[in-house]
This record gives structure tokens, sequence and C-alpha cells, in this order.
């Protein structure tokens, strides 16, 4: 700890295994919480001012709906598992993502379109009705967002660099994007993730000698989820798991 301060992290809360994932830890330095960094996250930023008028307002609106519905919620690991499942599907395929959700398949859009619904005295509140909010809409009916556009936009220029000018050139039209979701194809949903889906999503992240806490990085799963994930892909033959000296357990894809 003394020498190796500055590339430290310790955690930052405790938590039950069955109910926990990966997060970022504090730096344990002398500079905690004094060292505050600056990021340019370009393609994360509202493109259009429209659209980010639109996303504040619907968020206002449900946060304020949800704060004044007291709810009493414990998942269980199972739900817990789902739910993180969901966000990988989320981050993975957008508004074209089906959702486990009471049990059953769910496309995203009509997660989000029930909670518009649910939203609409407290939009009334702020102003607005579910009508005004014309890009939200458009992107819910069509099933796309910004990644889609980012990622069209990325086809063209697959370096980072040359991605992250052009769009930031792009976004000072600030039509730009408003003008891709009226444009936009409609998009299919993505069927539901299997276990064999997320069996590959962790094999993919293994190559030759992998550290077996990568595995855990491939979906953010609970370490008791992963750790029985690497077991199944043990049995199975598909990888080799070994116990070193010098880096403790790690893992090897087979064949």
């Amino acid at each position: 700890m003394r020498d190796q301060a500055y590339g430290c992290t310790v955690p930052a809360t405790v938590r039950d295994p069955h109910l926990a994932q990966n997060s970022w830890g504090n730096d344990a330095s002398a500079k905690l919480y004094g060292a505050p960094t600056f990021e340019m996250r370009i393609s994360d930023s509202a493109s259009s001012r429209r659209f980010l008028a639109e996303h504040a307002t619907f968020i206002a609106a449900y946060v304020h709906h949800r704060g004044t519905r007291e709810v009493e919620c414990r998942l269980s690991p199972v739900e817990y598992r789902d739910c993180l499942t969901n966000r990988w599907s989320a981050a993975r395929y957008g508004l074209q993502a089906t959702f486990h959700w009471d049990g059953r398949p769910r496309p995203v859009v009509e997660v989000l379109d029930e909670m518009l619904g649910e939203c609409e005295e407290e939009l009334r509140a702020l102003g607005a009705r579910r009508s005004d909010l014309r890009i939200v809409n458009a992107m819910l009916a069509k099933r796309t967002c910004q990644a889609d556009f980012v990622l069209n936009l990325a086809e063209r220029y697959p370096d980072p660099w040359c991605l992250a000018s052009a769009y930031q050139k792009l976004v000072r039209h600030w039509e730009i994007f408003d003008e891709y979701v009226e444009s936009a194809p409609t998009l299919e949903p993505i069927p539901l993730v299997d276990e064999e889906a997320i069996l590959a999503e962790h094999l993919a992240i293994i190559g030759e000698g992998t550290y077996f806490y990568r595995s855990r990085e491939a979906m953010n799963y609970p370490p008791p989820v992963a750790d029985a994930i690497i077991e199944r892909m043990v049995e199975q033959g598909a990888i080799r798991r070994d116990v070193t000296e010098n880096r403790g357990v790690l893992l090897t894809r087979v064949g």
C-alpha cells in the first residue's frame, strides 16, 4: 500500500456477494478525492438541443414519479442476475434490446413506453405532454438511438480520432440527430439473450493464461454467478483452469 498507493484501489462499499458487481474503487493515495479529472466524452453527449431537452424532461418527470411512490423491493439473486443481463443487453443492442422482465421476454421499447405513460402527470407539472417529446417518441417507434447514429458514422471513420472529429463537427449543426431519427429505418428487436450467448460472451474474453477475474468483466455478474459460469466452461471442456504460484488462477481457452 505504501509503495503502490497511486495505482492501488480499494472497494468503495461492502456488498452481499450475491448482489454485487464490479465497480470503480477509490484511489488509495494522499490525493484521495483531491485530483479531479475532466473528460470530453463526445459520443456520450446529447446530439441535439431538442433531444437534450426532451431527455432531461423525461428523466426529471420519471424520477419524481418514482420518488413519490414507496415501493418495497429486494431483488433475489436470480432477479439481480436478470437486471445485469438487461443492462448488458441495453449497452450492446440499445433500443433493439429485449429484456428479462417479470419472468418473460419484453422489448425495451415497451418498457420505456410504459414509463412514459406512468409519468404523464409529472410531465404536465413541467409544462409538457408526452406528445411534446417528439424525438424520444420517434426513437421508440424506430428502435433507434444515438448509438446507432454513431455506429453508422464509425463505419465511415473507423479510426477513433477521426470519428470523434467528424462527430463533433456534425453536432455543431444542432438538428443533425433529429434529422437522422426522422429518416432512419425502423429496426427489428434482438431476441432475448440466452444462456449460450452468455457463455459465448464470457468465453470471448478468455485467451491464453487469462486471469480469472477478467471473466467477471464480461457482463459484470456477481462473483458467485461469474464463478459458476467458469465452472460450466471448464466442465464443457471449453477452457482450462490452472493455479499458478505467481499469478493465482488463470484460464486458457481450449482449441
